[in-house]
Formats: structure tokens, C-alpha cells, sequence
């Protein structure tokens, strides 16, 4: 929590939000609806606000959360849907009382929302609630996993009616769960009493920013990847990134290690690994963060990894990333840039 209030300055990422020194948002092809430009370009959020999380309903409806008080001048609490000409949606008005980081819809009518908040769709929901996609958003009287702490990033299973989620908690949808658990879409949305990776906190590594998980990423191969400040999960000593289960406990593979450092310190952990994003078109993994070795590989920031094997970076559909940067690849890109997934990933002149 202390790391997004300190580092966070107002730029929007899409997808997954990313952090000081990390490329904040990495969009693969296979992703590419989640960056389409809302036009005409009229929602603006006031008050120095910030935008940590967007997702695109199938209408064309965007739904943003994150840190503001005003939409288009209008009072909207940390969350607020913007119809598809642009515009404030003046009825869906869920409010939540502190910032919202991620979004992820159910397909069943519903969006998940994951943030640091005690109260949001008018009921009280700690860090994690679900909300109706009609009427004003109220939240769902029934799912209620109440996170002991802020949930900061999620993730649909695509094989189960389940999403994964990792934060700064230690109890979850009824269980005992550090920092990562798998909760049920339906009923109270219990925490699966099975599958516990059981990270730990990182080994009190004091210039780490994020304590538990920052990014989850699963595909349909039954594997979870997981981001954050451990040095320990799935029964395996795995520092910062790790592939997991989706099967019994979610035991980590050993030899999926790309082990990201920050070599200019001593080869340190990394500040904050996030976001993490899956290209099924190309069958790799973008990884974003503060680090600049991975994969055995000197990287800066941002890397495409084989999600098998070792988890060695990818040296070979293009690739959407912001954050805070001036030039990328050589070229001045302020904030925001177009890169090859290709090659040396070059950056677009254009």
C-alpha cells in the first residue's frame, strides 16, 4: 500500500497497472481491444486523479478504477463506467472508499474489483468485491471472500469458474491464505481449500516496495505465474517469479526460474515485478518490472520470457507498453511506446 501512495503520479496503464521504474503496462496482441481509444476522447478524471485499472465490456462500456473523486465533473469514488461516445455513465455508481487496482468481469454480468477498500456497491466488502454490471453496481449480497488486506492484482482461471488472486493478505474467502489464494466465481466466493502455494513475505528485504503478490497470469495449460516480493513458494525456493499448479496445492515447477535481480545492486531482488501478461498468439510471457537481469539476460525493465523450459528470454504482432520513460529502444517515446514482438523488439518510429 505504502508503494503505490509514495510512487504512483497520475499515468494510466491498461490492463495491469506497473510501477516507478517498471514499463507499466504490456499489451500483446492477442489483448489488443483492451488499448482501443474511446471516441470522442471526453471522460476526464479531476482532481489530480489517478487510473490504475480499465476493462472494455463487450457493449463498448469501459469500466476504470483507481484513485479520483470526479469524473467529467461528476462525483464518482474511485470507480466509474464510461459509455462507449465517451461519456459518464450517470447511473452505474458503485463508489468504492479507497483505491480500486484491478478489474476482471465474471461473464456472468458481473465485474470483480480488487482493491485496497472497506465499503464499495454499498455494502461493506474488504478488498475484493463483485459487482452488478446493471443497474447502479450494487455489490453481490452473497460473494463476500472478505480479504484481512488489500488485493492488488487477479486473474480469471480459464479452466474452472475461479479467479486467482495475490495481495497483501493473510485470510481469504474463509481460509488461512498468504498473500495468494484461488477463490470460487460463485456462492460466498470461498478460497479453494486445496490449492495454497503459501508464499512467503520475501525474507524482510527492506527496499522492496510490495509485500506478497503484484501480478498473476494464467493460461490454459493448467499453469499460474505469479509475481511479488517471496523467496519461497510452492514448496520451492523461488525468488520474485514463479510458475505454479493449477492442480492440488499449486506446486511450483524447479526449473522454471528465470529469476529476476536487479544487478546494478548486487544482484538484489527486484523493487516490484508486474505486470505479467500471457501471448497466446506467440506462446510467451511479457514481464514488466523493476529489474534489470532475467532469463540470464540483461533486460531493462521489461522482457519476453519462454513460459516453459527454464523461463529464458524469448530473443524473437506487436507489443503496447507506458510508463515512466523518456526513449525506448533509441527512440523518444515519452510515457508510452509501440514495440515489435519480434526480434530485438523495436520501437515504432511512428
Amino acid at each position: 500500500m505504502v508503494f503505490r501512495q509514495a510512487l504512483r503520479r497520475g499515468f494510466i496503464t491498461f490492463l495491469r497497472r506497473g510501477s516507478w521504474c517498471a514499463l507499466a503496462a504490456v499489451l500483446a496482441p492477442a489483448f489488443a481491444i483492451a488499448q482501443s481509444v474511446i471516441s470522442p476522447p471526453m471522460a476526464q478524471v479531476f482532481t489530480g486523479g489517478k487510473v490504475y485499472a480499465i476493462a472494455r465490456q463487450t457493449d463498448g462500456k469501459v469500466i476504470i478504477g483507481g484513485e479520483f473523486t470526479y469524473v467529467n465533473g461528476v462525483p464518482r469514488s474511485n470507480i466509474a463506467r464510461i459509455n462507449s461516445n465517451g461519456s459518464l455513465d450517470l447511473v452505474w455508481n458503485p463508489g468504492a472508499d479507497s483505491s480500486v487496482y484491478a478489474l476482471a468481469f465474471d461473464g456472468a454480468g458481473n465485474v470483480i474489483v480488487a482493491g485496497g477498500f472497506l465499503n464499495i456497491g454499498g455494502t461493506s466488502r474488504t478488498g475484493i468485491g463483485k459487482l452488478s454490471l446493471s443497474g447502479s453496481g450494487a455489490a453481490d449480497a452473497t460473494w463476500n471472500p472478505n480479504a484481512n488486506g488489500g488485493v492488488d492484482a487477479m486473474t480469471l482461471d480459464p479452466l474452472g469458474a475461479n479467479i486467482y488472486v495475490g495481495g497483501n493478505f493473510t485470510t481469504i474467502g474463509g481460509q488461512a491464505r498468504a498473500y495468494l489464494a484461488r477463490l470460487s466465481l460463485g456462492g460466498t466466493g470461498a478460497a479453494d481449500a486445496t490449492w495454497n502455494p503459501n508464499p512467503d513475505s520475501g525474507g524482510g528485504f527492506a527496499d522492496v516496495f510490495v509485500i506478497g503478490v503484484s501480478a498473476i497470469a494464467a493460461d490454459t495449460a493448467g499453469n499460474v505465474f505469479v509475481a511479488g516480493n517471496f523467496s519461497h513458494i510452492g514448496g520451492q525456493s523461488l525468488s520474485a517469479l514463479a510458475k505454479l499448479s493449477r492442480n492440488g496445492t499449486g506446486a511450483a515447477d524447479p526449473t522454471w526460474d528465470p529469476h529476476p535481480t536487479r544487478a546494478s545492486v548486487a544482484g538484489t531482488k527486484p523493487w516490484y515485478i508486474g505486470p505479467l501478461v500471457l501471448d497466446t498468439i506467440s506462446n510467451a510471457l511479457y514481464v514488466a518490472g523493476c529489474y534489470d537481469q532475467i532469463g540470464g539476460q540483461i533486460r531493462g525493465s521489461l522482457a519476453k520470457l519462454s513460459p516453459t523450459g527454464s523461463g529464458l528470454v524469448d530473443p524473437a504482432g506487436n507489443v503496447y507498453t507506458s510508463g515512466l520513460f523518456g526513449s525506448i529502444r533509441g527512440l523518444p517515446h515519452p510515457w508510452m511506446a509501440k514495440l515489435s514482438g519480434n526480434g530485438t523488439g523495436a520501437a515504432d518510429p511512428a
